[in-house]
């Protein structure tokens, strides 16, 4: 059976006029979606969504593209749909009011409403894990604690923020992106991916890598391997299995390309998240 994800509503919250800092929700690893997400509007509340697989995000009537282990921070009066219908994806989120929220968020020029390419997501997990350890301590959260380690996590996000580049894609680029996103289960070519762009192979490499910071068979091991990671958190799945449905037969390759990749083992990343869900207890 599934091991379900957590979502932890903080006990008694205070009103933003009583707190510097509240935390109102964390929604860690959701379960895989294949759908839209309508995220509320109308309360003071600020929406943080990180998410480990790319998706479509409707930002006040603007559609842009979140990529993979990006975070969005949403002000509380702006429509947002976010997600994908086409694929499994996941997510993590909190949601957070305060009276010096805006000023710690203006302090660290976090942009409101823009997907940031916030690096891997073993930051993001641990902050979010850090926050809930403390508001589930059996003395009661230390708010000079909670602060603390948000604050921090605003420093990093800050960081990248200042590191961040976004070049302008080209269009011919980006339709080879979706070429490889809609078949990445399947064996593909260089040859093949370069006629979807137009371009010659070597031009197609070059730039490629240029825009998005990978070559284009490494960008599609990649979707196969996040593939795999979602399927990999079904218990009831054996990894021959999570392999095949993967698009690799060679057991021995499958295993030593995840761990290259993921930095563990196929098994040992079962556990590590089955583990992080487990431990995610909500009240």
């Amino acid at each position: 059976m599934r091991a379900k994800t957590k979502v932890y509503y903080t006990p008694r919250p205070l009103r933003p006029a009583e707190a510097r800092l509240c935390i109102h929700m964390i929604g860690f690893h959701r379960q895989p979606y294949r759908q839209y997400i309508h995220a509320p509007t109308g309360s003071p509340v600020h929406l943080l969504v990180f998410v480990y697989h790319e998706v479509d995000m409707l930002l006040d009537g603007a559609m842009t593209s979140a990529p993979a282990n990006s975070l969005t921070v949403i002000d509380p009066n702006t429509p947002v749909r976010y997600g994908r219908p086409d694929r499994l994806w996941r997510h993590s989120w909190t949601r957070i009011s305060g009276t010096r929220l805006s000023a710690w968020l203006h302090e660290n020029q976090i942009p409101i409403g823009r997907p940031i390419r916030f690096g891997n997501r073993e930051s993001t997990d641990t902050y979010l894990s850090l926050l809930h350890e403390e508001l589930t301590n059996k003395h009661g959260p230390d708010t000079d604690m909670l602060e603390h380690l948000f604050r921090a996590w605003l420093r990093r996000i800050h960081r990248a923020v200042r590191t961040e580049h976004v070049p302008v894609v080209p269009v011919k680029l980006v339709r080879a992106k979706h070429y490889i996103e809609d078949r990445y289960l399947r064996k593909l070519t260089l040859a093949e991916l370069a006629r979807a762009a137009g371009m010659s192979r070597s031009h197609f490499c070059a730039a490629f890598h240029r825009h998005f910071g990978v070559a284009p068979v490494d960008y599609a091991i990649q979707l196969r391997l996040q593939h795999a990671a979602l399927l990999l958190e079904d218990p009831a799945v054996t990894v021959t299995e999570v392999a095949l449905a993967s698009g690799y037969e060679d057991m021995y390759y499958f295993s030593k390309l995840f761990k290259k990749h993921m930095g563990h083992s196929p098994s040992e990343f079962r556990k590590r998240e089955l583990s992080l869900a487990g431990g995610m207890e909500s009240v």
